[in-house]
């Protein structure tokens, strides 16, 4: 599948209405909007103070918070984290840190969307995750650039 837009994005998320979804890298909320028109519960996530501000203003119903990939905590496991374009820009020391984080976070049989981009970068974070399904006893096939646990 080509990932052009927002609803695209969103359409990926295969679970039941009132799950509750991470938008990491929330920015100024428009996917977080999209997701919860969509019926599930959402917290946006971003490292950027003015642009939850923004966030904030453009979706009050909308529970938004400070942080990065490798450092954010919610209360309460996802069942899907979603990032467009933010994964992939973590520095490579901090990459296995955000990875336990992402893991940390989301339920056991959670889904992570996100895309990869940049020379090299895919690459690293997708033998991280094999390597993290094989030691789980899982394994996992690559569909267009995302991993997904195979059934």
């Amino acid at each position: 599948m080509n990932i052009q837009s927002v609803a695209d994005a969103v359409s990926l998320i295969d679970a039941p209405e009132e799950s509750l979804v991470i938008d990491l890298g929330c920015g100024s909320g428009s996917v977080a909007k999209s997701i919860r028109q969509k019926g599930y519960r959402v917290i946006g996530i971003d490292d950027s103070v003015d642009k939850l501000v923004l966030a904030r203003k453009k979706n009050p119903k909308i529970n938004f918070i400070l942080g990065t990939p490798e450092d954010f905590k919610i209360s309460q496991s996802a069942d899907v984290i979603i990032s467009d374009s933010i994964v992939h820009s973590v520095d490579e020391e901090n990459q296995l840190k955000m990875l336990r984080n992402l893991n940390l976070n989301l339920k056991d049989g959670g889904s992570l969307i996100c895309e990869f981009c940049g020379k090299g970068s895919s690459s690293f974070i997708h033998y991280a995750l094999w390597d993290n399904f094989a030691e789980h006893g899982l394994e996992c096939e690559v569909f267009v650039g995302t991993v997904r646990e195979a059934s």
